[in-house]
């Protein structure tokens, strides 16, 4: 029984540990030189690696994805630290968790089911392809943006709140890009070894 829901949930323990690593990575050596270039912008990172997770999990588990990511993000939270109250970390947690998936839905609503698998058995499987995955990026990004800037909006100054909000966006874009590379580059040399 142990090991048969091991097999159905299995995503539930990989996906918190990889967000905790893209994380790790994201904070300690790229966080550095965007202190350096982007003082001012002390909740946003250029390169934000887990929006890459993000993406490609609600790709692929839909829906199921969001309590993992949401798991993964308050994982972080807890051996980190983070800015501002613990509940306003939480709703950023929950934000970044579903963002995501409303873009996967906005899509679906009209008329093009992006998913890793269509969601009814009557549609057919639209062939993943990374300029899919980079346009719902590009909207889960600005979702994630305008609600985290939402969220911010008491503790930023006017001043701070426009770079904060692109900061925030190109971060997400930069990250997934980067995943998305990472992915399609570990394919590859996983596809030449084999051949």
């Amino acid at each position: 029984m142990v090991k048969t829901l091991l097999d159905r949930y299995h995503y539930w323990f990989w996906i918190p540990a990889i967000y905790l690593l893209l994380y790790v990575v994201s904070h300690l050596p790229l966080a550095w030189g965007h202190r350096l270039v982007f003082p001012d912008t002390p909740y946003a990172l250029l390169i934000f690696l887990p929006a890459g997770l993000r993406l490609l999990s609600t790709w692929y588990f839909g829906a199921r994805a969001i309590l993992p990511l949401f798991f993964g993000a308050s994982l972080t939270i807890w051996v980190y630290g983070h800015y501002g109250s613990t509940s306003l970390a939480i709703a950023q947690a929950l934000v970044g968790s579903v963002s995501a998936y409303f873009a996967f839905e906005l899509f679906r609503i009209c008329g093009y089911d992006l998913y890793a698998s269509p969601s009814t058995a009557d549609e057919a499987a639209v062939a993943p392809h990374w300029r899919n995955l980079f346009l719902v990026g590009l909207f889960f990004s600005v979702f994630n943006g305008l609600l985290a800037s939402i969220l911010y909006y008491h503790t930023l100054s006017s001043d701070n709140l426009l770079p904060f909000l692109l900061i925030y966006i190109a971060g997400d874009m930069v990250g997934l890009l980067v995943v998305l590379m990472a992915l399609m580059a570990g394919m590859r040399i996983a596809s030449s070894t084999t051949s």
